[in-house]
């Protein structure tokens, strides 16, 4: 049935039935469905959703009449489906006593964990996500597809999920799912429109407010880097002759004084001096990635050099050869941060798959994955007894 107004307080639009280990799950589809306002133009209650997820919302002592209570108030019963849940006596219980006060066509199921039943071969029945009061209530199940999902990565209403998170609506409200992402979607555009819309007044009034102080040092200030400009380049052509003085009896000592007058001003001067510099200066390897390095380590002994790149690998190397020893592949992102551990037996890389991760610096084994972060890892480091990483 579709959701109607009601102005009982005791009244749930929706009941959510899970196992206790896709607890994390639950949690999130409550506070996404919670957090959701239909679309003014959409012939639905308008107001948020009341959800009722029985550790956040059990009242009384007794817990089977008081869960009874709940599901005989509830319009829609959302049935988290894993081999956990299908294993779960709770689960069971809860499709059968709903489906005792309600139409079986008002169970949502979400598919979480595991395949249909109907698509189980041979020997994958512990695979099965669907409870036997579900197959019991429903002939065949058909579950919004929310498979896949991972905590900390994934969110219930964006990205890959959106297409489900608009099917889950649809099912709730009673109306196609068409008609829900189409209004949903107008609305987020105009909701995009009225801030930009708001934030170009805002600038406009702080460009308006500071144009006359702005101008008044603008004089100034161009008078200064000037004169600054002047100043770092004279610094890079004196390095840059000091370089190329260097170059024949100390190409080492050259390349560096031909870098740092690159960093002063990238003058001609300092350009030719880093070219001449490289190509006398006795380069020992070019360690090549297909993408961006973005760090460099060397092993404490000296030996090796691990790399991290932006192709979703760590690179292991001879420092002498620039053979290529070992790839550390497993993140699902670009690799940030690499770092040796002190006896320089393992590294460690961090990486914006919002992991970090351990491996042997000899076979490039992967040793450990340290997983509980919800952002980019951007550093990683280990303790000086190396038993430790943060």
């Amino acid at each position: 049935m579709a959701l109607t107004p009601d102005t009982r307080v005791d009244k749930y639009d929706v009941f959510i039935s899970y196992s206790r280990k896709d607890v994390e799950f639950a949690k999130r589809l409550e506070r996404a469905l919670e957090h959701f306002k239909p679309p003014k133009d959409l012939n639905v209650p308008q107001r948020h959703l009341r959800v009722f997820r029985d550790q956040e919302d059990i009242t009384g002592t007794d817990y089977h009449r008081a869960i009874g209570q709940h599901l005989k108030n509830s319009a829609k019963l959302i049935v988290v489906c894993s081999p956990s849940a299908r294993a779960s006596d709770y689960v069971n219980d809860e499709i059968r006593r709903f489906t005792e006060n309600g139409d079986s066509q008002d169970i949502i199921p979400i598919l979480v964990a595991g395949v249909p039943n109907n698509e189980a071969g041979p020997g994958q029945e512990s695979g099965m996500a669907f409870p036997q009061a579900l197959c019991e209530a429903m002939q065949v199940p058909l579950a919004t597809d929310y498979s896949g999902f991972r905590l900390g990565k994934h969110k219930i209403d964006k990205d890959v999920h959106k297409s489900s998170w608009y099917t889950l609506l649809a099912n709730i409200y009673g109306v196609s799912r068409s008609e829900i992402e189409q209004r949903d979607r107008r609305r987020q555009v105009k909701r995009r429109r009225i801030t930009a819309a708001f934030v170009a007044g805002v600038m406009a009034t702080l460009l308006t407010l500071s144009v006359v102080a702005w101008w008044q040092k603008t004089l100034a200030e161009a008078a200064r880097l000037e004169a600054e400009a002047a100043r770092l380049e004279a610094e890079s052509r004196e390095l840059a002759a000091e370089a190329r003085s260097r170059l024949d009896r100390h190409p080492a000592e050259s390349l560096v004084l031909a870098i740092e007058a690159l960093r002063r001003a990238e003058t001609f001067e300092a350009w030719q001096a880093v070219q001449t510099s490289l190509e006398q200066s006795h380069l020992h390897a070019s360690l090549e990635h297909e993408g961006d390095v973005h760090f460099v380590a060397f092993s404490p002994d000296g030996k090796r050099v691990a790399t991290a790149s932006d192709e979703w690998t760590a690179r292991s190397w001879s420092a002498e050869t620039g053979e290529e020893l070992a790839v550390l592949r497993g993140h699902e992102d670009y690799v940030n941060h690499i770092a040796f551990s002190p006896d320089g037996k393992r590294v460690a890389t961090a990486s914006e798959d919002e992991t970090a991760r351990v491996w042997s610096a000899e076979t490039g084994e992967e040793l450990a994955v340290l997983r509980g972060h919800e952002w980019n890892v951007n550093h990683v480091v280990f303790s000086p007894d190396g038993k430790r990483v943060a």
